[in-house]
């Protein structure tokens, strides 16, 4: 499954990959601070995941069935 992401992203249009890897960098810079912040990495995936990976069709139910394997996949990226 990591390859495969690996492969989804750099595939991305050039803009698309820059703006992911801001954000994956200040996610990472804010999760740094979860002592203080109580921002960690599962639950800045969960907030930030479902506005990152979005379905093609955005279906409720597809949203709720899809949220832990969203998740999964920001904390890896």
């Amino acid at each position: 499954g990591t390859l495969e992401l690996a492969k989804q992203v750099s595939s991305l249009p050039l803009a698309n990959y820059n703006l992911l890897r801001y954000i994956c960098k200040f996610l990472d810079e804010v999760q740094s601070h979860s002592n203080v912040n109580k921002m960690s990495v599962q639950n800045l995936a969960t907030v930030f995941g479902p506005n990152i990976l979005r379905p093609q069709i955005e279906d409720p139910v597809t949203i709720m069935e899809g949220t832990s394997l969203v998740q999964h996949l920001m904390t890896v990226l």
